[in-house]
């Protein structure tokens, strides 16, 4: 996802590399103690997370042509969460964003926030192909895919 010739880059990246190594051995070990997960929640800014993922997603969307917009709070939001975990879930939903949209030929996605009494509710939309009526109802299913190579 970079140039390795440029130090710029590297130096941009590497960190970025290690953050996500450390994810992933997480979820290696999640699914070692499936029965015993293992929530390590901390108060984290919301806002600041999600800011955090679209700025190391960055090369993916441009590489892929995707137009960005990117409308975060300009307010701290203080949660109760897991941030390696909920990283990952943001990491998620907009890689599959990404996917998507190939063959797109004008593709977008919005990110955006709305705090209100009780909640914060994140928002993530894309112009791509959307979900079946079909797939929707199996959603929330653990390990439900759709991918040939999907977990």
């Amino acid at each position: 996802m970079y140039d390795e010739n440029k130090i710029e880059d590297f130096k941009r990246h590497v960190p970025i590399l290690k953050e996500e190594i450390d994810r992933t051995l997480i979820l290696l070990e999640d699914f070692l103690v499936m029965n015993k997960l293992k929530i390590n929640k901390d108060i984290l800014d919301i806002n600041l997370l999600i800011e955090e993922v679209m700025n190391n997603m960055e090369i993916l969307f441009v590489q892929n042509g995707i137009d960005i917009d990117f409308k975060m709070r300009e307010d701290e939001v203080y949660i109760n969460g897991d941030y390696n975990r909920l990283n990952q879930v943001f990491i998620n939903i907009l890689k599959n964003s990404v996917e998507a949209l190939d063959k797109n030929e004008n593709p977008k996605i919005k990110v955006w926030t709305k705090l209100n009494e009780k909640n914060i509710n994140i928002y993530v939309k894309d112009n791509g192909v959307g979900i079946s009526p079909k797939t929707l109802d199996k959603i929330k299913e653990p390990f439900y895919t759709t991918k040939v190579k999907g977990t």
